[in-house]
């Protein structure tokens, strides 16, 4: 269950921002311009879309983590020793 809440939820955010920022940049460019900078506009709207969506569920992919690792892990104990720290922890190799 915490694989499959953070997968989903992850990739939600992922896909929806990169979406969003795609309309964007359709909106303000005319289509010859935003053909000319396509790959650009790609890449910097899949790269936002990553580091949020990986950041705001880092959490859950602490618990997933520790869950794969440790199957006798209670989740509820893991919450309340971590607190905050599943916030912060391994953030930046996530992200």
């Amino acid at each position: 269950m915490p694989f499959l809440a953070t997968y989903c939820l992850a990739f939600g955010l992922q896909f929806t921002i990169y979406e969003k920022t795609m309309d964007f940049f359709k909106a303000y460019y005319d289509a010859e311009n935003f053909k000319k900078r396509e790959l650009p506009i790609n890449t910097f709207a899949g790269f936002l879309g990553g580091v949020i969506g990986a950041g705001m569920t880092n959490a859950f992919e602490c618990v997933t983590v520790a869950k794969q690792t440790n199957p006798d892990c209670n989740m509820t104990e893991l919450i309340k020793k971590e607190r905050f720290g599943l916030l912060t922890k391994g953030l930046m190799a996530r992200v």
